[in-house]
């Protein structure tokens, strides 16, 4: 296809088929009503916060580590580079565990005093994500030098393996997809009402600032949402599985 590229929709269509899935059932969530969704948001965000504590806990707790590492510098030659880019290139990936902090903004229109609460949201979702984000990385050290941990391809599956063997893997499987699917529905939620307070002001297309009569959602900007998402997921399929 021209300016698109090879694409092959039918191999590995079962996660394709899962990821489809997961978009369609989050829309269906999210057009019941803004309640609904921000319930399952909850519920997920809740999961992913206890389980990345309670997983820190244990690698501190009984994993065979040692707090030296903690305060060990790395033994590997930096090949002459400058101090600063190194630190920027270790912070790029640190970035994406910080996004979305201010995604309930975008719903500030739906929520009661806002005035109060989303700024108490704000500082409230930062703190929380700036603690399970350095224990996590610290309970990651205990168990893992730094210089292994720069070898390693995916550290969270490294440090968790030393702990439970092999079936590391999968539970790292597991909080990747609960923490996807809270990720999914967040986006879902709270970025289809900025197009809808544009059109509500008219600002953007008129058709968007349509909402349903009984659930009181932006139901047309979600269903355009879930179509674009569900063609999202078949090309981040292909190019990343």
């Amino acid at each position: 296809m021209p300016f698109v590229g090879n694409i092959f929709p039918f191999n590995d269509i079962g996660p394709k088929f899962v990821a489809i899935l997961s978009i369609i059932f989050l829309t269906i969530v999210n057009y019941i009503g803004v309640m609904f969704g921000g319930v399952v948001q909850t519920v997920v965000t809740y999961i992913k916060i206890i389980s990345i504590v309670a997983l820190a806990l244990l690698l501190l707790i009984f994993g065979s580590g040692n707090l030296a590492n903690l305060v060990t510098d790395s033994q590997l030659s930096n090949n002459g580079q400058n101090i600063f880019i190194m630190i920027g290139l270790a912070l790029s990936g640190a970035f994406w565990a910080y996004d979305g902090w201010n995604n309930v903004t975008f719903i500030s229109g739906e929520i009661k005093n806002p005035q109060i609460n989303v700024p108490k949201a704000l500082l409230t979702g930062t703190l929380i994500v700036m603690f399970t984000y350095v224990l996590i990385n610290a309970a990651y050290l205990y168990i893992l030098p730094i210089d292994e941990m720069s070898n390693s391809p995916l550290v969270a599956a490294s440090a968790i393996e030393k702990l439970f063997g092999s079936a590391g893997g999968a539970i790292i499987s597991i909080a990747v997809i609960i923490s996807t699917f809270g990720a999914l529905n967040g986006s879902l939620l709270a970025s289809a009402r900025v197009p809808f307070a544009m059109a509500r002001e008219k600002l953007f297309f008129k058709r968007l600032g349509d909402i349903h009569p009984k659930y009181a959602t932006p139901t047309f900007h979600l269903s355009c949402r879930n179509l674009v998402g569900c063609v999202s997921a078949l090309r981040f399929i292909r190019y990343y599985f």
